[in-house]
C-alpha cells in the first residue's frame, strides 16, 4: 500500500488509536477516539469490526462521527461504556449492512445529516432498506407515531 510506503519514507510517527484518545488538528479542529476499548471485545461475531477506530471530527459546533464497520456490538459497547455519541452527520457504519446502525445507536447520536460509503449495485445489497429508513425523514406532511 502506498500510504504505509510513505508513512516508512517520510519518517510520519504512528500512533495506535485506543479509546479516549483526542489529537488537536488545528485551533478549533479536534479528533477524538472512541473505539476500539481497551481491552478490546472478543467473542462477538465479527471482533475485527467491533473493534474498529470509531472516531469524532470537531470543528467547533459541528461533529462528524466515523464509524468504520462497526456492528452492533461494537456499538452496544459505545453505549454501556458511556460514550458520548452526539454527532451532526454520520457516516454510517460497514457499508450500512444489517449489522449494524441499531436504533439505539442512531437514537444517541442524533445525526442531522448521514453518510453511506457502498458501492452502486453492490453483492452484498448495502446499503440495508431497514438501515437507511429511520435515517430518511419522512415526507413533508406524513405524520409518523
Amino acid at each position: 500500500m502506498l500510504w504505509l510506503c510513505l508513512v516508512a519514507t517520510e519518517g510520519a510517527r504512528v500512533v495506535e488509536a485506543t479509546e479516549g484518545q483526542t489529537i488537536k488538528l488545528g485551533d478549533a479542529i479536534t479528533l477524538e477516539v472512541l473505539n476500539p476499548p481497551v481491552p478490546p471485545l472478543a467473542g462477538t461475531p465479527s471482533d475485527v469490526n467491533n473493534n474498529a477506530t470509531v472516531v469524532r471530527l470537531r470543528h467547533g459546533g459541528v461533529s462528524f462521527m466515523l464509524t468504520g464497520d462497526l456492528e452492533w456490538e461494537g456499538e452496544a459497547s459505545l453505549i454501556n461504556r458511556g460514550v458520548a455519541l452526539d454527532g451532526t452527520a454520520l457516516k454510517v457504519a460497514h457499508h450500512g449492512s444489517a449489522t449494524s446502525s441499531s436504533q439505539e445507536f442512531l437514537d444517541n447520536i442524533r445525526p442531522l445529516l448521514a453518510v453511506v460509503s457502498v458501492g452502486q449495485n453492490n453483492r452484498y445489497g448495502h446499503p440495508r432498506p431497514e438501515v437507511m429508513a429511520p435515517l430518511i425523514p419522512p415526507p413533508a406532511g406524513r405524520r409518523t407515531c
